[in-house]
């Protein structure tokens, strides 16, 4: 009861919840850095903690070991891209159609097109194979966004009054979308960014113009 109190009274046991969102966040990204910028092999736990500035023990205290930590920055990479995808096509304003444009230039944007988010993205990949924490987050990030992409073909279908395969057409422009990133990422010199997005656009526009229209 005593300690009780004394945490109510100093305000320490917030404090305590605040230090270790913290310090969980910081070893997060400090992984995340690491991968980005040396890949997996050399994100190790030593690493990882002097990056954070924090102990081997912290890092086994709050994530149980290394795998997890890894598979956490995964989820955390993906989270962020994700976030965004929804704010453009769950929430965004405007027609389908010019949801789906904005995505792809938000693809193709500086914040997802640099070194290091190439470096990031490919060591998240790699490691699809080999930790299956990372490849749940990896299934569960993939079907997500292809379950927004159809969910927005839909609509489109709806506004245009078109018939569509939403589920089929999230898998092919993802696909595309995948393709013209990593390529562009590994050589920015191949074509420019605003290329890329028309080609994404173009795609959208062959698949409805092809569209019979929908059945009354």
């Amino acid at each position: 009861m005593a300690r009780a109190e004394s945490f109510e009274n100093d305000g320490s046991q917030p404090r305590r919840r605040l230090d270790a969102k913290r310090r969980r966040a910081e070893l997060i990204q400090a992984t995340i850095e690491i991968l980005a910028e040396a890949g997996p092999r050399d994100a190790t736990v030593r690493a990882i903690c002097a990056r954070a500035g924090v102990s081997h023990g912290l890092l086994r205290h709050y994530f149980g070991s290394h795998g997890v930590l890894v598979a956490a920055a995964c989820h955390r990479l993906a989270s962020d891209y994700d976030t965004q995808m929804s704010e453009i096509l769950d929430q965004g304003e405007g027609s389908a159609r010019d949801r789906l444009k904005r995505l792809f230039g938000l693809l193709f944007s500086p914040r997802w097109i640099d070194d290091r988010a190439l470096g990031a993205w490919v060591s998240y990949w790699s490691l699809v194979r080999s930790n299956e924490e990372v490849a749940a987050v990896h299934r569960d990030f993939y079907a997500r966004q292809r379950l927004r992409i159809a969910g927005t073909l839909g609509r489109l279908a709806q506004e245009e009054g078109l018939s569509l395969d939403p589920k089929g057409e999230a898998l092919a422009i993802a696909a595309l979308m995948d393709g013209l990133w990593l390529e562009h990422c590994l050589d920015p010199s191949s074509f420019a960014p605003e290329e890329a997005i028309a080609r994404c656009e173009a795609w959208l526009d062959r698949l409805t113009s092809a569209a019979p229209a929908a059945q009354a």
